[in-house]
């Protein structure tokens, strides 16, 4: 246990891969796991759709940055904005490959864990990370028009006391099972969480995804669900003040599905690569 044996035991591997996720956001460069700061450099190193979670690295980060990027030898993340650090500090091209959840179909997923036969009333299913009251204020706006009842789960990422108040229904022990499910069976979607939209767009649902930070904000992790929108054609989909309308236009979910494939196609082709090619800088 700990870093020493973890050191100590990387003999025994062939290759190491991080990812996804938020794994190299500035707050946790100094962690030496999710950078593979620990694999000796004749090791393979791979990222797999890794995030930075920002689209800029503080200055007094930047030559830490650089460092472990230069080691890995086969670089891909999940935004733009990503590949555009990248390139910046070390001048690779990286990958822009799709989030781990999104390799799969809804149907892959439905084998993998089915949906439950039971009976239930139509809802709206408001998944908010953030604390912006607006964004509760115009699913109330939602609800009050349809007649549907809001469900949540509330403090997720941070207590928000108005949240006790917030929905018809909310639930406190929510599990990933749980989570998939309450999307497959929700009417609508609102939610400013990038997996929220993401199991949104896998289960052809009608969604809105609201920002949930400012645009000018530092910690801003708005560029995944940006870039995941430009690949797919659903910048509409974005909340702009207006509900109703916005959540209840058709999305073409054929033709997003087509360029799902397509991304999912290029994500395939450099794991292959990564994993059964020599390594190279």
């Amino acid at each position: 246990k700990g870093y020493s044996n973890l050191v100590k035991y990387t003999e025994n591997y062939s290759a190491f891969m991080v990812g996804s996720d938020q794994l190299w956001t500035p707050a946790g460069i100094k962690s030496r796991f999710y950078n593979l700061i620990f694999v000796p450099n004749h090791i393979k190193k791979i990222s797999f759709a890794t995030s930075f979670g920002v689209s800029e690295i503080p200055d007094n980060q930047v030559k830490m940055t650089k460092f472990y990027l230069d080691r890995i030898e086969h670089l891909s993340v999940r935004e733009a904005a990503g590949a555009k650090i990248i390139e910046q500090l070390t001048g690779k091209k990286a990958q822009v490959a799709l989030d781990p959840t999104m390799m799969l179909t809804g149907e892959e997923w439905e084998t993998m864990f089915p949906t439950p036969k039971s009976e239930g009333v139509p809802y709206i299913f408001a998944y908010f990370l953030g604390t912006n009251p607006q964004h509760r204020l115009a699913v109330n706006e939602l609800s009050s028009n349809t007649g549907l009842k809001i469900i949540t789960c509330p403090h997720l990422d941070e207590f928000v006391e108005a949240d006790e108040e917030f929905g018809h229904e909310q639930n406190y022990n929510v599990g990933p099972v749980d989570f998939l499910n309450l999307i497959r069976k929700a009417t609508y979607i609102c939610t400013d969480s990038f997996h929220g939209t993401v199991f949104s767009i896998l289960n052809h649902k009608q969604f809105i995804t609201f920002e949930r930070f400012g645009s000018g904000e530092k910690q801003s992790r708005n560029s995944r669900i940006d870039n995941l929108f430009h690949l797919l054609g659903l910048e509409e989909r974005r909340f702009r003040g207006e509900i109703v309308e916005s959540i209840k236009k058709k999305i073409e979910y054929s033709e997003v599905d087509q360029k799902l494939n397509a991304q999912r196609l290029v994500t395939y082709c450099f794991l292959d690569s990564a994993l059964n090619g020599e390594n190279d800088d």
